[in-house]
């Protein structure tokens, strides 16, 4: 098995009856990936929905109680079988070669954590909630070359549209469940205090279905401050470091969220 495919989910059934069928129709081998879905607790018929498919590749459905993604992820992580590892999230539209993409990028380096550009769907609505999530998708990756990636290990783990190999993610621990949020950029500093390589594979492309609204952006804000200051705590090395200032006081998107999210909002009363 070549690569193994993590989606975790809450409760977004409408997202993934329309997802989950472009990550099935893949132009790799039947045999050469697996999917598995670790369901978080949901109770909107995800489930019934999974267990009523009938695809041409294996998907595995992970009923789990519910105790957030960072757990689903794990838990998934965990059972996985394939060589390669990756990470999507329920609301990634992919391409039919996303994973043969993959592969080949782990094929040409080895040992490598993978990732590649997540757009926003061209579906997405426009207003002040696309704008924002612009911002951190179509204009952060138009920017990014595998020659500019230096520091681009921020955009990292379990993160949509990242790979690495299977047991080296296992021997890192998997994703810090005791982290709301945040855990995906907690994994990556882990991974790359430990002297692991990020590369930047920008034909591995997917599309996100955005949907959340600015009071939705707003009240994640408070919970990735949370993070930033666990992160700082646990990494105060990182705040100085050039790839700590990506993420503390750079272009990362800690430092920019909090302020962006307030000028929406009020942006959103008083228009």
């Amino acid at each position: 098995m070549q690569i193994s495919v993590i989606i975790a989910t809450y409760n977004r059934l409408h997202l993934l009856t329309r997802t989950l069928p472009t990550v099935i129709e893949q132009d790799l081998p039947t045999k050469d990936y697996e999917i598995l879905v670790a369901v978080d607790g949901s109770c909107d018929g995800t489930t019934k929905y999974l267990r009523g498919l009938q695809p041409g590749v294996s998907v595995r459905v992970l009923e789990l109680p519910h105790r957030g993604q960072a757990a689903a992820i794990n838990a998934a992580l965990k059972a996985a079988i394939g060589k390669v590892v990756l990470f999507l999230d329920d609301d990634i539209l992919c391409t039919p070669t996303l994973l043969r993409a993959h592969v080949a990028a782990h094929e040409r380096s080895p040992g490598n954590l993978v990732y590649g550009p997540v757009l926003l769907a061209p579906e997405v609505p426009q207003g002040l909630a696309r704008e924002w999530a612009s911002r951190f998708c179509d204009d952060f990756f138009a920017r990014l070359t595998p020659e500019n990636e230096k520091d681009g290990w921020y955009r990292c783990m379990a993160s949509a549209n990242s790979s690495a190999d299977r047991t080296l993610l296992l021997a890192r621990g998997g994703l810090d469940e005791t982290f709301a949020r945040g855990n995906d950029y907690e994994f990556g500093l882990r991974l790359w205090k430990s002297g692991q390589s990020f590369r930047y594979e920008p034909t591995a492309i997917v599309h996100q279905l955005f949907t959340k609204t600015v009071e939705d952006i707003v009240h994640d804000a408070r919970d990735d401050g949370r993070a930033m200051v666990r992160l700082s705590r646990k990494y105060p090395e990182s705040r100085s470091s050039t790839a700590g200032n990506r993420l503390f006081v750079g272009t990362g998107m800690f430092r920019f969220i909090t302020h962006l999210c307030y000028s929406l909002r009020y942006a959103y009363n008083h228009c």
